[in-house]
């Protein structure tokens, strides 16, 4: 990096920085866009792709299980006959374009769903992290490859969204489910 030190362009760059932008700048950028925990707006946006969330702010909540069989084009848990309604061809739901504060939910699930080991353990600690002093909240494991958020505690409809949508954490080949008690 030395070789470049008198380098005319790199100081005229080193000029233009200071004369265009304030010292609090990059403060104001972490801030805005780069912490996660304080992002808002654009910075959140961001944050949503780089986790991996295609739809963005929107959330949907899913009218319940469909009887049927699984289809390539439809990504739905299907239920046997007697324990599903009849599926009507449009995925239909009730979509919820989400606050900062909701999308940093989802944002903090979605990342903690690409970078964890999802044992139960850390999907509890998760929990407690997303949902500090609002009550109990804990993974069940109900055997038979299926894990259970327990919410002992109403949860807001783009919460519900937010654990019925692709980004809620679970083991590979675990199907999770919710129980609001």
């Amino acid at each position: 990096m030395r070789q470049y030190a008198a380098s005319p362009r790199i100081k005229q760059l080193i000029s233009y920085h200071t004369e265009y932008f304030s010292a609090s700048w990059v403060d104001e950028f972490y801030n805005v866009v780069w912490n996660v925990d304080t992002a808002a707006g654009f910075g959140l946006d961001i944050w949503g792709r780089i986790v991996g969330l295609e739809s963005g702010r929107v959330v949907t909540v899913r009218p319940g299980d469909y009887f049927g069989f699984k289809t390539a084009t439809i990504n739905q848990s299907w239920k046997p006959f007697g324990q599903g309604v009849f599926y009507d061809g449009n995925p239909g739901g009730q979509s919820f374009n989400l606050s900062d504060a909701a999308f940093r939910t989802l944002i903090l699930t979605k990342a903690f769903t690409n970078i964890s080991d999802l044992t139960t353990f850390n999907l509890n600690r998760m929990l407690q992290q997303i949902f500090p002093g609002r009550g109990r909240c804990y993974v069940k494991d109900v055997g038979g490859m299926e894990i259970q958020y327990v919410f002992e505690f109403p949860l807001e409809p783009w919460e519900r969204g937010i654990f019925n949508s692709d980004a809620v954490p679970s083991p590979g080949g675990v199907v999770p489910s919710i129980l609001e008690t």
